[in-house]
């Protein structure tokens, strides 16, 4: 494996954090609006959108550093 291939896994993984930090945020953004089904519907999606993300940049990641996840 390369220096460069570890660099860009890193960028990667910085962003995968930035999901997370999102999500985080879209679930604060839950409880302030929990009374309004609509926008708790939107919010959810978005939620689950970011998850997504994280899967692929999971994946992504995988092809640039080849470390596999511990299954413990």
């Amino acid at each position: 494996m390369i220096i460069e291939d570890m660099s860009i896994a890193s960028v990667i993984s910085k962003n995968g954090e930035g999901e997370y930090d999102a999500i985080e945020g879209y679930q604060e953004l839950l409880t302030l609006v929990a009374d309004d089904p609509e926008a708790v519907a939107v919010i959810e999606e978005i939620i689950s959108d970011e998850k997504n993300h994280i899967e692929k940049l999971n994946e992504l990641m995988l092809k640039y550093d080849d470390i596999l996840p511990n299954k413990d």
